[in-house]
């Protein structure tokens, strides 16, 4: 309905750039305000403690920072007050039959009959595939297994899988072949069932990793070498993950006194 350079004045009206553009280059107005910034530049000075200026600036952020705290703690004061007059009115809690002086447990409510059915029945069908699988499943259950104790992935972690998934994507004889060419919904599948397997009955599923592994002793200690490097990822192995990565590595044929060094020795070869 208008034309282009009423449109574009338009535009630049708009109040999150109007602000913008007064103080911008190309408000002549501004001209001397750049010519007066290169002045200050060239001749700057650093001021003196015991200038006013630097006085008044820490006054006036002390200032700043309690009227913000006061602002906080009146807000909060305010929303606990209206909470408990709306929700301690003795009419209301008698309207919804809560007796104050009722000491006795509160009833929970029921659960769903058919929600515990499902979940025994998921339960269930993950613990029949403890003892199935190959190796990447072995693979993702003792790096679950191992790094456990630490209860957190950090960013370098994921920068570690992704090298990892990028190095094994193209090699057909990499033993992380079929885990590299998972898609990113079937590997969060792999990883949610492994965890549970875990969770469900830790031992048993631990007891499972030697069997679900190559017997080539040559891919086992690969995949050691692979699982360290992800766990050394984050941080220094160290505890209670370095004595399960030492209880790992009898499962991939490694030394356990040698599985924390940078070049480990199949049990076959060790004295």
């Amino acid at each position: 309905m208008v034309s282009q350079p009423v449109s574009e004045f338009i535009d630049k009206l708009h109040p999150l750039r109007l602000p913008y553009e007064i103080f911008s280059d190309d408000n002549p107005l501004m001209a001397p305000v750049s010519v007066m910034a290169d002045e200050v530049r060239k001749h700057r000075v650093a001021a003196t403690p015991d200038n006013p200026f630097i006085a008044l600036q820490e006054s006036a952020s002390r200032q700043i920072v309690a009227a913000l705290d006061a602002w906080r703690d009146m807000r909060d004061a305010m929303s606990e007050s209206l909470f408990m007059t709306v929700y301690g009115s003795p009419l209301l809690q008698a309207a919804l039959g809560i007796d104050p002086a009722d000491t006795r447990r509160q009833r929970l409510s029921g659960t769903n009959p058919l929600y515990t059915e499902l979940a025994n029945a998921r339960t269930a069908e993950i613990r029949a595939k403890i003892g199935k699988g190959g190796v990447r499943e072995a693979f993702v259950r003792a790096l679950i297994y191992i790094a456990m104790p630490r209860a957190a992935i950090d960013e370098r972690a994921f920068q570690a899988i992704r090298r990892l998934r990028t190095r094994h994507l193209d090699g057909k004889g990499s033993p992380l072949h079929e885990l590299a060419t998972l898609s990113l919904a079937e590997f969060k599948t792999l990883v949610r069932e492994q965890f549970f397997m875990l969770t469900f009955d830790q031992k048993a599923a631990v007891a499972a990793i030697p069997a679900l592994l190559s017997e080539n002793l040559d891919i086992r200690r690969k995949l050691f070498e692979l699982l360290r490097e992800l766990l050394e990822a984050p941080t220094e192995i160290t505890g209670e993950v370095a004595d399960r990565l030492k209880e790992a590595a009898v499962w991939f044929g490694v030394d356990p006194e040698r599985a924390l060094e940078p070049e480990v020795l199949p049990l076959s070869t060790v004295a």
